[in-house]
């Protein structure tokens, strides 16, 4: 006599499955079978019985980790006596994730610039970074969102970032990338990522009717947490290609900042300043490595949903 059930399931959170465990032989008498989890936080089970020698019955995923299922069946001489009783046990591994997050991505909306050399404007290099980002993170599996570009270049100002957080929020996203490229005195060079500390803040803008527009949000100490594990994740992976033009440099790493982005946001967020645009080097630099920095910033944030899990 066996029992065989199956010997991986992986779930998201809050999904179920149903699992059987079948029992041979077909002539197999008097038996009881005993369904149990070795860690309920993470699988729970519901409706679990014996009906036509199946074990059979529901799993639910809790928790991010991972359970072992176990099916225990019991065969007797005479039911309900232990004399010459025989156990047959089977194992199920049970690995519970967290469903694969919205990731919006926002690239620079003003037509900042012209950067050095033959940059142009931020705007338009940080919008071909979006999308081809936003087509890797695609391609890797993730629900990668490209945010709206209907926004005036003559107009674009506080008023903007609203309407890409409102997007954000009402898409209800889980992580919200903003991409730049920086510029100062032409000397700064290197990446810089952002994240923003806990905190209630409200922010008001005129709009295009010359009303105020108002928005106050709530970042709590997880999300600030969340968002600066995020924000080293990236800075991390865009950094160490840096460094491979440039072996010189010193990493900025991450820095906590007050930008609208940041803050007005329900997602864990992070602001990413790939580098200098009116620096030569870094302006090229960008141009150059387009690709290249595309894979580096969709690794550190594959990077963080993966260590999250």
């Amino acid at each position: 006599m066996a029992v065989k059930m199956p010997k991986k399931v992986t779930l998201m959170v809050g999904e179920t499955a149903e699992v059987k465990a079948v029992v041979k032989p077909t002539t197999a008498t008097h038996q009881r079978a005993d369904w149990g989890v070795d860690d309920t936080s993470v699988v729970s089970l519901s409706g679990f019985g014996f009906t036509n020698r199946f074990v059979e019955g529901t799993i639910h995923g809790t928790s991010p980790g991972v359970a072992t299922i176990t099916a225990t069946i019991k065969e007797f001489d005479v039911y309900g006596s232990t004399k010459n009783m025989q156990t047959f046990t089977d194992t199920c591994i049970v690995r519970v994730v967290r469903p694969r997050p919205i990731i919006y991505l926002s690239p620079e909306f003003m037509a900042k610039g012209p950067g050095a050399g033959n940059y142009g404007n931020e705007r338009p290099k940080m919008e071909e970074l979006a999308d081809k980002l936003h087509d890797y993170l695609q391609n890797q599996g993730y629900n990668s969102i490209n945010g709206r570009r209907d926004i005036d270049e003559l107009t674009a100002a506080a008023k903007d970032a609203f309407k890409r957080t409102e997007e954000s929020n009402t898409l209800e996203a889980d992580l919200h990338i903003a991409l730049h490229s920086n510029a100062y005195n032409g000397i700064a060079t290197r990446p810089v990522t952002f994240y923003t500390l806990p905190g209630t803040f409200t922010y008001s803008s005129a709009n295009v009717n010359g009303l105020t527009h108002v928005v106050t949000n709530t970042v709590s100490q997880n999300q600030s947490n969340e968002g600066k594990a995020l924000s080293e994740s990236i800075q991390e992976s865009l950094f160490t290609l840096y460094k491979e033009s440039f072996p010189n440099a010193t990493d900025r790493g991450v820095i906590s900042n007050e930008f609208i982005e940041l803050r007005a946001v329900n997602a864990v967020s992070s602001y990413v300043e790939v580098a200098f645009h009116d620096n030569l080097n870094d302006a090229n630099w960008i141009m150059d490595n387009m690709s290249e920095i595309t894979q580096t910033i969709g690794d550190g944030i594959i990077n963080y949903i993966q260590n999250a899990d």
